[in-house]
């Protein structure tokens, strides 16, 4: 998941979207266990479940940013891990983690659409009843686990703790034909001439010259003066596999008619120095000792299974086709009165159809550019330099979206839900400010005489929504306003003194006594 592009998105961003989703999802998942710890609805496990796996995302990402950091202050690594068995089950848990996380929400939208929009009717009548409750929730979550285990099983056999000079080209994900071996020496040419076919045709070859050209003059900047070192360009730092400690070689002398002078220096590749030793990016990576097939069975598995299916494309489709036929259904006019609205017109199913649209808007954008940079590299063997590093700035980019969309879960589905807000409150004694007081479901204020009196004018002409009106009468023979939210199996329980969601209207003894 990580490129050699450090520093595009500045990390105090990450640090802070990353700080702030922890302390988000810890909370969001206490007060989930304690409001609805016997609870036997779906959402809550999923709800539960997902406050979990962000909650782990976040934490690698924080860790990772704070290597970052350690890496371009110190120039050391907390990751690493210097045995293959760590390595393995860090990735492992990082992808199984990922994966989940994405799927567990799209099982969410899958589940509401189910209740709110029940479009197997024809072929299952109770299939809401048979799927949306804790116990199938739960085996759900289980399942989802369990695949994305079996799915991320190459991340554990073919992954090793493993040391490599920095650049893709010595990636597995590059091509293998590579221009020089390991026994071909170095040579350093100056290419003023524009005609010169080795460079001009292969742009990787230029590049990687100059990295040699510039390690050579840091170490011995009498060989060459700085004017004739601006027109060198570079072959292949393939040959080199260790550093230079010194450069006594033979200096062969040409001129030609089209060039100036041309210094032609054979370096002893054996020779090794602490140079290039710093050079070495050591990471949790493909063996190198794997044959080829393997190789490329790993590859394509990571790129196309889990990036592009798994992780982009199946994820994307449920949450765009589950929140299209939800709100279209929301914004359809409700004519039956029963369960079917009491979903409709539920906050909570609001509530979660926004946490799924931002979640698509900004998660999506990340695993559509990390999909696009595996693609290019694999796809084409001679890559565009300028537009891998293009792909990567906007990962990272992405990255950052992806980081607050995991932390902006809390917000809205506590902050957003009366009850889970007034819960949190509570937890972190909260309600002991004046600022706070008016924001849980005992401390609002009352419903003026006013607005009960047009509520019970107008209540006869609202058949069209769910409820009932109880009629009663206590003993000073004053009406009250008695605001209960019912709900069904799957959709919650909530009294309240302040809020009309749904009536319905009847008479009995003469009294009115509005019951919502």
């Amino acid at each position: 998941y990580r490129g050699e592009d450090k520093g595009y998105v500045p990390p105090c961003s990450t640090l802070l979207f990353g700080s702030i989703g922890l302390v988000g999802n810890t909370i969001c998942f206490l007060v989930l266990y304690r409001t609805t710890a016997q609870s036997t609805q779906s959402f809550v496990q999923y709800l539960r479940s997902l406050a979990c796996f962000d909650f782990f995302v976040l934490l690698i990402e924080f860790i990772q940013t704070i290597n970052d950091l350690t890496m371009y202050t110190l120039n050391y690594s907390i990751l690493a891990f210097r045995v293959s068995i760590v390595c393995k089950l860090y990735e492992y848990f990082k992808h199984v983690t990922i994966l989940v996380s994405c799927w567990t929400i799209a099982v969410l939208t899958f589940d509401r659409l189910i209740l709110v929009c029940d479009p197997f009717t024809s072929i299952c009548p109770n299939l809401s009843r048979k799927i949306c409750n804790s116990k199938r929730a739960k085996q759900i979550i289980f399942i989802l686990i369990l695949i994305s285990m079996i799915i991320n099983l190459p991340q554990l056999l073919y992954k090793e703790w493993t040391c490599r000079p920095k650049g893709y080209r010595h990636s597995a994900y590059a091509s293998p034909r590579q221009i020089f071996t390991q026994q071909t020496p170095v040579l350093l040419i100056d290419d003023t001439n524009s005609n010169n076919e080795l460079f001009n045709n292969n742009p990787d070859a230029a590049e990687q010259f100059q990295r040699l050209n510039e390690i050579i003059l840091e170490k011995n900047p009498s060989l060459v003066s700085y004017e004739q070192s601006s027109n060198w360009t570079s072959i292949s730092d393939f040959a080199i596999t260790s550093s230079i400690s010194s450069f006594t070689t033979t200096t062969t002398t040409i001129t030609t008619t089209t060039t100036p002078i041309i210094e032609i220096k054979v370096l002893n590749n054996n020779i090794q120095s602490d140079g290039l030793k710093q050079q070495q990016q050591c990471k949790c990576r493909i063996a190198p000792h794997l044959n080829r097939k393997t190789r490329s069975f790993v590859i394509t598995w990571d790129t196309y299974v889990f990036h592009m299916f798994c992780y982009t494309l199946i994820p994307a489709i449920i949450l765009i086709a589950s929140n299209a036929a939800i709100l279209h259904r929301l914004h359809q006019p409700r004519k039956i009165v029963g369960t079917q609205n009491e979903h409709l017109r539920s906050k909570l199913t609001r509530t979660l159809t926004m946490v799924s649209v931002i979640f698509l808007i900004l998660y999506f954008p990340h695993a559509i550019t990390q999909s696009a940079q595996y693609l290019v590299i694999v796809i084409h063997s001679k890559c565009n330099i300028k537009f891998i590093l293009t792909l990567r700035i906007l990962s990272r980019l992405c990255e950052l979206l992806n980081t607050a969309a995991l932390g902006m879960n809390f917000f809205f589905y506590i902050l957003g839900v009366t009850v889970y807000r007034s819960a949190a409150i509570q937890m972190l004694h909260l309600d002991n400010f004046s600022v706070f007081e008016h924001l849980t479901c005992e401390n609002k204020p009352s419903v003026s005489l006013q607005n009960r009196s047009i509520i019970s004018r107008t209540s006869r002409q609202m058949d069209n929504l769910d409820g009932f009106i109880h009629l009663s009468s206590d003993k000073n023979k004053r009406k009250k306003l008695l605001i209960v939210n019912h709900s069904s199996k799957n959709g919650g329980s909530v009294t309240s003194s302040h809020a009309v969601e749904r009536r319905k209207v009847f008479e009995e003894n003469g009294l009115n006594d509005i019951v919502l």
